[in-house]
């Protein structure tokens, strides 16, 4: 029982590899040869932003500009939320340091209140 099992387990997973293989043979086809001579990133983007066909006024230097000015505006975003996160963590910390300090003064409290009971306790004890 348990070899049957196994065995359409088996039949299933090479199923499933040949299937995944058939889908992706053009993908792979269409992958470069490692020993080819690849282009940089740069020539890579000039080229694919060339193939978006813009319109003949926009040049790519043009292009490239308000990419950039995007980009910084999106860096400056982050900045700003980096900076709230920041001031939360500041404000958690500090509110849990008062808490902390609060707690120790009443177990300092609660402490000498604890020895002058046994103190207490032991003369009751002694008389």
């Amino acid at each position: 029982m348990l070899e049957l099992i196994a065995s359409i387990i088996f039949l299933i997973s090479i199923l499933g590899t040949g299937i995944i293989l058939f889908r992706k043979i053009p993908v792979l086809v269409d992958l470069p040869i490692l020993g080819q001579e690849q282009k940089s990133l740069f020539e890579r983007a000039k080229i694919e932003i060339e193939e978006l066909n813009l319109p003949a006024r926009i040049s790519l230097r043009k292009a490239l500009k308000i990419f950039f000015k995007e980009f910084h505006i999106l860096i400056f975003k982050i900045e700003n939320k980096a900076g709230h996160c920041l001031e939360k963590m500041k404000k958690n910390s500090n509110q849990k340091n008062q808490t902390q300090k609060a707690m120790s003064q009443s177990n300092r409290l609660n402490n000498n209140n604890y020895w002058e009971e046994i103190k207490k306790h032991k003369e009751k004890k002694n008389k």
